[in-house]
């Protein structure tokens, strides 16, 4: 179970992190002042989105729930959401 929970957990974090990069991963490129910066931009989001889902899995797992479907999804979206308002300055 432990092993599921990890690989389910990784496997959320991949996909949000892959969907914010095809929402705004464009754009963080274009506003940043290069290459680099750009790329550093969106190793921290990605860092940081990864920090999100553990926290949210752990927060699920300490309450004693299961992972369902709807959990994950709301996860997914929470995390995306919260990232969103986070890195709003590398987008506009």
């Amino acid at each position: 179970p432990e092993h599921r929970e990890f690989a389910i957990e990784t496997f959320t974090a991949f996909d949000v992190v892959h969907r914010f990069e095809l929402d705004v991963g464009k754009t963080i490129y274009e506003k940043s002042p290069n290459a680099t910066a750009a790329l550093a931009r969106l190793k921290e989001a990605r860092d940081y989105i990864k920090e999100t889902i553990s926290a949210a899995f752990r927060k699920l797992k300490e309450a004693g729930k299961t992972l369902t479907t709807g959990r994950i999804k709301h996860v997914v979206k929470d995390a995306l959401q919260e990232t969103f308002e986070v890195f709003e300055g590398y987008i506009k």
